[in-house]
């Protein structure tokens, strides 16, 4: 059994890490990119914080069911914030990936925004697309870049 808002983390998580913007600070390990259903998040922010980098988290917020007396479950509107926070004075000194937390949180969407899609259904930018987040401990800023699905993903009677 496959989870689709796990699918959804995964493919976000993914095109990230790969994107030429992110590229070499990922291989040099000064930025974290990672999702929620990955284990526990907390730590993965520390170890990314402590290496003078950014993290970069991808979340699922709401996913609503607009439609419940229909046989099936449909989820629309699937919210997918990816936190993008940093320690800025680690973060921009020498050694760290030289990339804020607000340009990455503007490249997330650039990279995320028609350009992916998960059970046939694109990913594009929220109506709240950048949001400042409160920042973990250890960072001194973050920003929730703000994604969803366009329309619904019907979950296949295995996942209900």
């Amino acid at each position: 059994m496959s989870s689709v808002l796990d699918a959804i983390q995964d493919v976000v998580r993914d095109a990230i890490a790969a994107d030429s913007f992110f590229a070499d600070a990922v291989a040099a390990g000064t930025v974290e990119v990672f999702s929620e259903n990955e284990g526990d998040p907390d730590a993965r922010i520390d170890e990314a914080l402590a290496r003078l980098g950014l993290y970069i988290l991808v979340r699922i917020g709401k996913a609503r069911c607009n439609n419940p007396n229909l046989r099936g479950v449909v989820l629309d509107r699937i919210e997918i914030p990816v936190e993008c926070g940093e320690n800025v004075l680690l973060n921009r000194a020498e050694g760290g990936s030289g990339i804020t937390a607000l340009e990455a949180a503007e490249r997330v969407l650039t990279i995320c925004h028609f350009q992916l899609a998960v059970a046939g259904k694109a990913i594009v930018a929220a109506e709240d697309a950048i949001a400042p987040a409160i920042p973990p401990r250890g960072a001194s800023c973050a920003y929730n870049a703000g994604l969803r699905t366009q329309d619904g993903i019907k979950l296949s009677e295995q996942q209900t």
